[in-house]
């Protein structure tokens, strides 16, 4: 599974885009704003492929709660840099 940083604007969003199912795409689209001193980086998912493509539908909520994890190592990366 590789995953591509994709749609970058410097201190504001970035898009981070995955195949984890053959024909299908998972693009996390993220914002990052300003918290009360700290950051807070948002997430929307969509998920792209076939119609019907119920397996992307299914994967989903899995993918999505997994890359909650992702954001916070990513956030801990930017907070030390």
């Amino acid at each position: 599974m590789g995953l591509r940083l994709v749609d970058v604007v410097s201190g504001r969003s970035f898009a981070l885009e995955t195949s984890v199912v053959p024909g299908t795409t998972f693009r996390f689209n993220c914002r990052i704003e300003p918290a009360g001193g700290k950051t807070r980086i948002s997430q929307m998912v969509e998920v792209k492929g076939p119609p019907g493509g119920l397996l992307g539908g299914m994967l989903g909520p899995q993918v999505a709660k997994d890359f909650g994890v992702l954001l916070g190592n990513l956030a801990k990366k930017a907070e030390a840099a």
